[in-house]
């Protein structure tokens, strides 16, 4: 198993991903799969790619893309617990691992160059959210260290 940087090269694997990722979270809330995101993504996905403050990770298995991760550099909010830490926060989101993959210690790595990528830009924090019903994630996000610091909420209007 291999931890790699994704590149421009890898944009085709990491729509998959993204969209398995997003599929995964529409069945987990019980709504049908989301569709038409893809092309507003794609442009998102290759401006970040390029971006110094977001390191894109990739999980490697023999030839096949496994997995992937994103880390994120952001200033933190005046007058918020992140920001009276450090005044840089470290964002990990889209965390998505094919299932026939999990529990074999994939998402412990990413995490620990997510850590490495935050520290080197001295982050004072690493944050993160997660689904209220995706259990497996929080169990694992609270084993490396993670602690509940707020809930989002969301209304259709």
């Amino acid at each position: 198993m291999k931890i790699i940087k994704a590149t421009l090269k890898h944009t085709g694997e990491l729509m998959k991903l993204r969209q398995e990722f997003a599929w995964f979270h529409d069945s987990i809330a019980g709504r049908k799969k989301t569709t038409g995101w893809e092309k507003d993504y794609k442009k998102i996905l290759t401006k970040e790619l390029k971006s110094k403050n977001i390191l894109k990770l990739l999980a490697i298995e023999g030839k096949e893309i496994v997995g992937m991760a994103f880390c994120e550099l952001n200033p933190s909010t005046p007058g918020t617990g992140s920001w009276a830490v450090s005044k840089k926060t470290g964002l990990i989101k889209n965390v998505y691992i094919r299932e026939k993959y999990r529990r074999k210690g994939i998402a412990t790595k990413f995490f620990k160059e997510c850590f490495k990528f935050m520290k080197k830009s001295k982050a004072g924090n690493a944050e993160l959210m997660v689904a209220i019903n995706n259990e497996n994630a929080h169990r694992l996000y609270e084993k490396l260290g993670f602690k509940d610091v707020s809930i989002r909420m969301r209304k259709k209007i």
